[in-house]
């Protein structure tokens, strides 16, 4: 595997599994939005912010769950989708695709070996009624 040492080249990889995402998502109905970092880099940047180096997207829980639990149904390539519930020795609260091509060395203490990745965050819904909310 070659070393990637350009923000440039790392984005390009991002945006390789964001567009996969996107496919994905309008194929299945599944809503996401571009967020945080991201979201302030696609409007006042038309991209990226320029000290940013990652990518994040956020979906309702209900569409979060449905991501996670088809997005790697039948898949035999690049992309996969990882979050606590489909690989035990992941370690976020949160879920990333990642390409299956490359190795993201990061500071974490785990030995679960990950590719270049965007992340994804699920959005619950709280309504202001505590005995409705008990019923969700």
């Amino acid at each position: 595997m070659r070393r990637i040492d350009s923000s440039s080249e790392l984005r390009s990889i991002q945006l390789e599994i964001l567009n996969e995402v996107d496919r994905f998502c309008r194929e299945n109905n599944i809503r996401y939005f571009l967020c945080a970092g991201t979201l302030i880099g696609a409007i006042r940047h038309q991209g990226y912010i320029p000290w940013d180096d990652d990518i994040d997207i956020c979906m309702l829980r209900s569409d979060y769950r449905r991501f996670f639990q088809t997005f790697n149904v039948g898949r035999n390539d690049e992309f996969i989708a990882i979050d606590c519930s489909n690989t035990k020795e992941y370690y976020c609260p949160f879920g990333k695709v990642a390409d299956n091509r490359t190795v993201l060395i990061e500071d974490v203490r785990s030995d679960l070996k990950l590719g270049i990745n965007i992340d994804v965050f699920p959005l619950d819904y709280l309504c202001n009624d505590e005995e409705k909310e008990e019923e969700r």
